[in-house]
């Protein structure tokens, strides 16, 4: 069994007789110092993702007592040095992934399991190469000590290098090991390597070549472009390149890897016809992408393939493939029955989704620029998540009447989003679904949906009234927070929710009349509803949340018709006018 609790700026767990600290809290220290002990228990491990986006802390202190580092433990954290005691045998995968500000690592010298040299941390043998610190290593060209025979997870993430010897014994290369190297002009992979794992030179955006050992058995180079030895699957193409602006993929190549052609300033690419498969990511920003040519046999495409690729004008399909069609330029399956992707810089503000289509797939519009209307079919069953998003010149959508679900983010950031109708077979809108649509101000309901995810409105400038449907029994947090012009709000019987900040920052709301079903409300629930005057708090409402009415300039009346168990710090800070607080119960 364990629990958790509290000590200074730690979170932690007792688990058995030992703690694991799980979180935390920025405190106004230069450097931390892991406690040895916590209610005379041995602090023996440092939690998954327990000092995660930590702030701009000088050092941590990390003491003998402690023996494991879970994944992740420091990710994103901005920590410039990290001491390690003589006791830590065990560090999870990713621990100092993205340590932006990291210039050294040290360790005790007693440690068995651990060494560091010049603040570069390896496996005591020095067989593994573990981390090099970000910010730690200046120079043109970095030599791997003969000794290491494996390059760690993330071991040059973020490194500012321009060139790294690889020796001869070294036999894999980890996920992510050079991700970020954008200085990284060129990599020589020596005859020993047998494996490179996913994303290892994710974002080398400099990256010129790949030069392969003729010996290598398990890898091969052709024009500085990475394969594996029989050149059946291409690796990664060198994303420094300027030129050649046009690149086809050589005959015999099957498969395009993940992340393949991330960040590549390529213009256009044609898959060979023995190409059938396209990896996650493969050409995920390529900002500079204009035209992609599929092949004849090409069957199978993974998530992201067109991330970020904002250039995009058309995606082209030859005749002949059977499970992938193009129409001027836009991707569909075989069938004509779903539309997989619609070029973000095609130059086209009308467009009319065919009759064949039942589904439209995620991200399918996603970020397109000149696109003002969208005529949907009626055939139409299904909207991926983040399909619209950031259309920014989309005005408006009718959905048609076989569509249940409006997933996450289908609609967020289409700022001239002006009004909406949903069918009345809508059930469900997602987390974020009109999030940041700043010009949003009508919508029709759908009375049948259950769900409103959270932040479905936040950011929505000027939405002026909403009616809640009248199945809905959950506000979910930040729902309308920063819906400023937000005037009328008409609550269902039957809601018993209404989460954090839900109505935060609707600085324009006057009135709100809250169901006497209502149980639960969160934090800062109502913070900055600068007009709101009056509110009264139903009789199944037991606690209010820190900060629920902080900064309501206007409130002069609050009315309690229950028993309050808990009044949360803040909770009517900042309320200039109040004038009096009416309690019912005890």
């Amino acid at each position: 069994m364990s629990r958790a609790d509290r000590f200074g700026d730690f979170e932690y767990e007792i688990v058995g007789d030992t703690v694991t600290i799980t979180d935390y809290y920025d405190g106004p220290e230069d450097t931390i110092s892991i406690p040895e002990s916590i209610e005379g228990l041995a602090v023996t491990v440092l939690g998954e993702r327990a000092f995660e986006s930590a702030g701009l802390f000088r050092e941590i202190i990390i003491p003998d007592s402690v023996v494991s580092i879970r994944r992740e433990a420091f990710a994103n954290s901005f920590f410039e040095k990290i001491r390690i005691g003589k006791s830590v045998n065990e560090l999870g995968e990713g621990v100092f992934d993205l340590a932006f500000r990291l210039e050294e690592i040290l360790v005790d010298d007693a440690n068995v399991a651990f060494i560091s040299e010049n603040g570069i941390l390896f496996s005591k043998d020095k067989t593994t190469l573990i981390k090099v610190p970000s910010e730690g290593f200046r120079g043109d060209q970095y030599e791997i000590p003969n000794t290491v025979e494996s390059i760690g997870r993330g071991a040059f993430e973020l490194v500012k290098i321009s060139s790294v010897s690889i020796p001869g014994g070294v036999v894999s290369i980890g996920e992510n090991a050079f991700r970020w190297a954008d200085r990284l002009l060129s990599i020589s992979l020596p005859a020993s390597v047998l494996t490179i794992g996913e994303g290892a030179f994710w974002g080398t955006e400099r990256l010129l070549s790949f030069d392969v050992d003729l010996d290598n058995e398990y890898f091969s180079s052709e024009a500085g472009v990475l394969y594996n030895k029989s050149k059946t699957v291409l690796l990664n193409y060198s994303t420094g390149k300027d030129e050649p602006r046009e690149f086809t993929v050589p005959p015999g190549v099957e498969t395009i890897a993940a992340n393949a052609f991330v960040s590549c300033r390529l213009e256009r690419i044609n898959l060979a016809d023995t190409t059938t498969s396209i990896g996650d990511s493969a050409f995920a920003w390529c900002e500079n992408l204009i035209q992609l040519v599929f092949s004849t046999n090409l069957n199978d495409i993974g998530e992201n393939v067109f991330f970020n690729c904002d250039a995009l004008e058309a995606i082209d399909v030859p005749e002949g493939n059977l499970d992938f069609s193009s129409m001027d330029g836009v991707l569909f399956n075989g069938a004509l029955t779903g539309l997989i992707r619609y070029p973000p810089a095609k130059d086209s503000d009308i467009f009319t989704v065919p009759s064949t289509v039942t589904w439209i797939g995620d991200a399918a519009f996603g970020q397109a620029k000149s696109i003002i209307n969208v005529s949907l079919p009626t055939s139409l069953l299904s909207i991926g998540k983040e399909a619209f998003q950031g259309c920014r010149q989309l005005s408006g959508m009718v959905i048609p009447a076989g569509v249940t679900r409006i997933e996450n983010d289908t609609f967020r950031e289409c700022a001239d989003f002006v009004e909406v109708t949903l069918p009345e077979t809508i059930v469900f809108l997602g987390d974020r679904v009109f999030s940041d649509c700043s010009d949003l101000r009508t919508i029709t309901w759908s009375d049948n949906i259950e769900s409103i995810g959270h932040s479905a409105f936040k950011g929505c400038f000027n939405l002026l009234e909403i009616t809640i449907p009248p199945k809905v029994s959950d506000i979910r947090d930040s729902t309308f927070s920063g819906c400023v012009n937000l005037e009328t709000v008409e609550l269902p019987e039957g809601l018993t929710r209404i989460g954090e900040n839900a109505f935060g920052r609707c600085e324009n709301l006057t009135s709100i009349q809250l169901p006497q079903s209502l149980e639960i409300m969160g934090d800062s629930v109502f913070f900055s509803c600068k007009r709101l005057a009056a509110i009264v708090i139903p009789a199944k409402v037991t606690s209010i949340g820190d900060s629920a009415f902080s900064v309501c300039w206007a409130l002069k009346t609050v009315e309690v018709q229950g028993q309050i168990s808990y009044l949360g710090m803040r909770a009517f800070q900042q309320c200039r006018e109040l004038q009096s607080i009416a309690l019912n119960g005890d």
